[in-house]
């Protein structure tokens, strides 16, 4: 069923606000590649641009988490505009669907891991700042003189 206009005009203001937003959220660094591309790299290629991409979301977790939110939020409403602006007499192939709908899949799968990849720098950024159970105490605050924690099995 198509959407009125009004659905695909307010999918597309929010598009570009994202994209906007994106613009001026500039990270000081390149995020590791996917999963995926890391398996094929070799395993000290992949171990620095992990152990490189968690050290720099722990000096800057906050830009860090905005930017995944925020291409995760553009792959979502990308999906979104994809579903509703077929035309009524759009009729692929069942080979077509298929190639349509596994496209649209792999847009979802990309918003999940972006969303998943917040939650990580978020959730290593609470457990480097949290109380000590051996001490009682936090790290100090300032991003100079925190130490990182041990690499976090989450971030391979």
């Amino acid at each position: 069923m198509p959407a009125a206009p009004d659905d695909v005009e307010l999918i597309d203001q929010a598009l570009q606000t994202v994209e906007q937003a994106m613009a001026h959220c500039v990270l000081h660094f390149e995020p590791a590649p996917s999963p995926t591309t890391l398996a094929h790299l070799p395993e000290a290629e992949r171990e620095a641009l992990i152990s490189q991409e968690r050290d720099a979301a722990l000096q800057r977790p906050e830009d860090t988490a905005v930017h995944f939110c925020l291409h995760a939020a553009g792959a979502l409403l990308d999906v979104a505009r994809t579903l509703r602006v077929r035309p009524p007499d759009h009729a692929p192939t069942p080979a077509q669907r298929q190639q349509e709908w596994d496209a649209l899949v792999a847009h979802t799968k990309l918003a999940g891991r972006g969303a998943y990849r917040a939650a990580l720098v978020l959730a290593d950024t609470a457990s480097a700042r949290a109380p000590s159970p051996l001490t009682g105490s936090a790290p100090p605050a300032g991003p100079d003189d925190a130490q990182p924690p041990a690499a976090s099995s989450a971030w391979k």
